[in-house]
């Protein structure tokens, strides 16, 4: 099924301006192959799971005009955080993301409310730069499954590597925050894609009943995201 994206609601905040609040549902099937080695014979089981994911974005649009008589053209001015979750199962909730670079620390807690200016706010890196970023959440379950590590969760990045790729790396599980009690997963990535372009960044947070388990009824897909997008730049543009 394809991607069904939907205008859920439009507020003027000036006689220029507009704020916009977008919801894209993605439908589909969850995959997951599990390989088991069973005496030095390579066992693999696909199994799948129905898969609906909503996720929401706010935007502010400026009405851009050079004369009284040209046809004024409305530019994006800010646009916040996405955020998503399965739907009707979303037992995660993302509370922190932050991201550290070269001495830098941008923190989020509010994905929807963060609006991100397009000229200044947007997190920019140059190639080379190496990002840490680490999450805080929690999960609800009622069925939670560890890993080896203790971990009830697996939590994704994926990235744009290009127009045409996009690739995904794992985050580190690192315990439960003494303070706050949440869970915090952790990597650190160096920045390789080409400068003079904006990429996309999706924090994804999904439940291992979702992963290890066949059985879709106790363990329905079951994830949450955050996301926001990225500037790669060269060093002598800065």
């Amino acid at each position: 099924e394809r991607p069904r994206r939907g205008v859920r609601a439009f507020e003027r905040l000036g006689p220029d301006s507009v704020k916009v609040f977008v919801a894209r549902e993605f439908p589909g099937v969850f995959h997951v192959l599990a390989v088991e080695d069973s005496n030095g014979t390579r066992i693999r089981t696909r199994y799948l799971k129905r898969l609906r994911h909503v996720v929401r974005r706010n935007a502010i649009y400026v009405k851009q005009s050079n004369s009284t008589t040209e046809r004024p053209r409305w530019q994006l001015s800010a646009i916040s955080l996405g955020q998503g979750n399965s739907v009707p199962n979303a037992s995660i909730r993302i509370h922190q993301v932050s991201i550290v670079s070269n001495g830098d620390s941008t923190v989020f807690m509010d994905p929807l409310n963060t609006l991100l200016d397009t000229r200044d706010d947007v997190p920019t890196f140059m190639p080379g730069d190496e990002v840490t970023v680490t999450i805080q959440l929690e999960n609800n379950t009622a069925n939670p499954v560890a890993d080896s590590t203790g971990a009830t969760e697996t939590v994704l990045l994926h990235y744009g590597v290009n127009r045409q790729h996009h690739a995904r790396a794992r985050f580190e599980y690192r315990g439960v925050d003494p303070v706050t009690g949440y869970n915090v997963y952790a990597n650190t990535w160096t920045i390789s894609q080409r400068p003079f372009k904006v990429y996309h960044a999706i924090f994804d947070a999904i439940d291992n009943g979702t992963i290890y388990d066949d059985d879709a009824n106790t363990y329905p897909y079951n994830s949450t995201t955050w996301s926001t997008p990225y500037i790669v730049t060269a060093s002598d543009s800065l």
